[in-house]
């Protein structure tokens, strides 16, 4: 599928996602059926849910195929149609991104290649995507989001949760005991795919910096014994 420079370049006179397209990402994501050519067959539980978030669609409308772990819709419904199309647009804006990140920003633009590096696009094709990258306004907006998202000390490993929800959903883990600040960070910012030296030098922190800021306070006000 070919990366077009904008979202709109997807769509036809009408607006609409180009039915060519809109069927090339629809055969991607699922398999298609004897019975209904048009229908979509999920491959995983997490398309069908982001799918009924998405749609706003009642989880038990939906009728499970006899294969495991699969679901069948039918993409001719609209719901479903405008479903998929914003998976389209994500999916679009992520691969826009990847391929930026590996053939445009770490070389310079005289050596950036001029020929397309996917089988999916022309040179043409890859040559307006490459001088939409060039634009000096859009390449400010990026330096300037490289610059803030330097700045961050401790990315967030709660995925799309936010913070609170994050820790409401611990479950059991902390059953016994109230989980203090420093538990809390480490369930929100650290995980043993994405450990960094930083967050691991934040969790090794003194014992009693660890304990309640009542008792801190009493241990910073009380005077040390004189030695015998």
């Amino acid at each position: 599928m070919p990366v077009f420079k904008r979202w709109k370049d997807y769509k036809d006179p009408d607006g609409h996602v180009r039915d060519g397209i809109f069927k090339n990402f629809v055969g991607k994501v699922g398999v298609s059926t004897k019975s209904k050519p048009f229908s979509l067959k999920l491959l995983s539980p997490y398309q069908f849910f982001l799918l009924c978030q998405l749609c706003a669609i009642m989880i038990l409308t939906h009728v499970f195929s006899s294969g495991k772990n699969k679901f069948q819709m039918d993409v001719d419904v609209v719901p479903v149609r405008k479903a998929c199309t914003e998976m389209l647009k994500c999916a679009t804006r992520q691969q826009r991104c990847r391929l930026k990140k590996e053939y445009f920003d770490p070389h310079p633009l005289h050596l950036v290649t001029r020929t397309s590096p996917v089988p999916s696009m022309t040179d043409e094709q890859w040559n307006e995507l490459v001088e939409s990258w060039k634009d000096p306004k859009k390449m400010g907006i990026c330096e300037t989001n490289k610059n803030n998202q330097a700045q961050l000390k401790f990315h967030q490993t709660t995925g799309s949760r936010s913070y609170p929800v994050h820790c409401d959903n611990l479950g059991d883990k902390y059953k016994d005991k109230e989980p203090n600040a420093l538990d809390l960070f480490k369930e929100c910012h650290y995980s043993k795919k994405k450990k960094t030296t930083l967050v691991l030098s934040k969790l090794q922190l003194p014992r009693w910096k660890t304990r309640p800021l009542s008792l801190q306070k009493m241990d910073r006000n009380r005077t040390p014994r004189p030695r015998l």
